[in-house]
């Protein structure tokens, strides 16, 4: 099933961070587009763990380099709701 969606399963070295670079990668944007939040929103670094979450939910819920599908609508087959996304940082 998840072959026939287009994933991949690749093994790395355990505790090798230099052979999981996609990994690795993707660790820095998370983090980079958390602290671009944070500031944006005038949140103290101690909100760190909602930025990550929110940044990963974005990055799941948009179409990604030459799909045009989301990563959910490619793996579910069928369109997200995005009505309870919010700005990240406002009030309730």
């Amino acid at each position: 099933m998840v072959r026939e969606k287009g994933m991949k399963h690749d093994l790395s070295a355990s505790y090798a961070h230099q052979h999981n670079g996609v990994a690795e990668r993707f660790n820095r944007t998370v983090q980079e587009r958390m602290m671009a939040g944070l500031t944006d929103a005038r949140l103290d670094h101690s909100f760190w763990g909602e930025a990550a979450t929110a940044v990963t939910r974005a990055l799941n819920d948009t179409p990604q380099r030459r799909h045009t599908l989301t990563p959910y609508e490619m793996f579910h087959e069928r369109p997200l709701d995005v009505s309870s996304m919010r700005v990240f940082g406002c009030r309730a």
